[in-house]
C-alpha cells in the first residue's frame, strides 16, 4: 500500500512561516491539510508538487499509551527542533528519545534576497482566518513549502490538546486563541454524582 501524501494527510496540527517576516502560525485540521491551507490562502493553482512529500524518518514508539503530558521543557525544545531544522519537513514529536540536531540561526534569506512581489491574484478577499488577514492587511504570504507537520492524531479532542500545547510553549504571533480547549484539572479526581448532582470534593481547598 503506496503511503498517503504529507499534503493529503488529516488529523494533523501544523506550523506555518511567513516569508516576509517572523510570523508563524499553529494550527490543526480533520481534513487534508491542502484543503486547509487553501482556506489560508494559499494559492488556487497549488498541487502535490509544491508541497513537501517525504517519507516519515523511521522512529521506534516506546510507549504505545498516546501520552502527550510530557515535561514542558522536552516538548517545547522538540518543537523548536522541528521548525528549526530545514532538513525536517515533520515528524511525530511523541518519540522523545529521538536525537534531531537543532540548526544555527543563519541570516534571513530575505534580508539580502527580497522576495518578489506576490501576485495579487493569490489573495481571496473573503478569506477570513486569520493567516489569510496577515497576508491580505501586509502583502505577505506563507511558505507553502516549509510547512511542519508537529503531530497527528486520529482523536480530535486530543488533536485540539496537542494543539493547544504548541500554541502554548511555542506562542505564535499569529495565535489569537492561548488554547483551543480547556484544560481541566482536579486535585482530587473527577467529582462523583450523587443523587442527581455533582459533589464538590474540592469546596474546602484553600
Amino acid at each position: 500500500k503506496d503511503p498517503i501524501s504529507l499534503q493529503l494527510q488529516s488529523d494533523v496540527v501544523y506550523h506555518l512561516q511567513c516569508k516576509n517576516c517572523s510570523d508563524t502560525y499553529i494550527g490543526k485540521t480533520i481534513r487534508q491539510t491542502i484543503r486547509r491551507f487553501k482556506e489560508h490562502g494559499a494559492p488556487t493553482n497549488i498541487t502535490s508538487s509544491h508541497l513537501p512529500t517525504s517519507p516519515l524518518p523511521p522512529f521506534t514508539i516506546t510507549n504505545n499509551n498516546n501520552n502527550i503530558f510530557i515535561q514542558n521543557t522536552a516538548l517545547k525544545n522538540k518543537l523548536l527542533d522541528i521548525i528549526n531544522d530545514p532538513e525536517i519537513i515533520h515528524f511525530d514529536t511523541h518519540d522523545l528519545g529521538i536525537k534531531i540536531n537543532s540548526i544555527s540561526p543563519t541570516t534571513k534569506s530575505s534580508e539580502t534576497n527580497p522576495p518578489p512581489p506576490i501576485p495579487k491574484l493569490y489573495f481571496n478577499q473573503k478569506l477570513k482566518t486569520i493567516v489569510a488577514k496577515h497576508q491580505n492587511e501586509n502583502h505577505h504570504t506563507i511558505d507553502w513549502t516549509k510547512w511542519k507537520r508537529l503531530f497527528t492524531d486520529s482523536n480530535r479532542y486530543r488533536l485540539l490538546l496537542k494543539e493547544a500545547l504548541a500554541i502554548k510553549h511555542l506562542n505564535p504571533k499569529l495565535n489569537r486563541n492561548v488554547r483551543s480547549v480547556p484544560l481541566l484539572i482536579y486535585p482530587e479526581g473527577v467529582p462523583k454524582k450523587e443523587g442527581g448532582k455533582h459533589k464538590e470534593k474540592t469546596k474546602n481547598l484553600p
